[in-house]
């Protein structure tokens, strides 16, 4: 559940911080791909949603809860139907295996960690240190 929550949290913000591409045809050979892949990979955590970044980058990349990002600069510059689909099944491997959470968690933890040592710092050594 904090996973679900935490990828549409994520979801959301991406939603407001990028451009989607919006055509109809690419977006479900992108869909088309993506649910090939997923179907072929076994049981898995969450149901999957594949987004067209507007981006001329050569990337992808995943969020929490199967949401998984694929830019058209990937989309215009694969030289085949598997290449693109390598990179996407890259992304299902990511979101699977959770790594993304994973990543947040474990940068949540370092952040909570890092405050502790500020705090103590200041406490026992004093003045600047802090």
């Amino acid at each position: 559940d904090q996973e679900r929550a935490l990828g549409e949290e994520f979801a959301r913000e991406i939603r407001r911080e990028l451009v989607f591409f919006r055509d109809d045809m690419v977006e479900a050979y992108v869909e088309r791909i993506g649910r090939n892949i997923v179907e072929n990979a076994g049981p898995q955590p969450f149901p999957y949603t594949f987004y067209v970044v507007e981006d001329p980058e050569i990337n992808a990349f995943a969020a929490p809860a199967g949401h998984v990002y694929v830019n058209t600069g990937i989309i215009l510059n694969a030289r085949n139907v598997s290449e693109l689909a390598g990179v996407m099944a890259h992304e299902v491997g990511h979101v699977a295996m959770r790594h993304v959470a994973q990543n947040y968690n474990r940068q949540r933890n370092t952040g909570i960690l890092y405050q502790a040592g500020v705090v103590l710092t200041s406490i026992f050594a004093g003045g600047n240190w802090g």
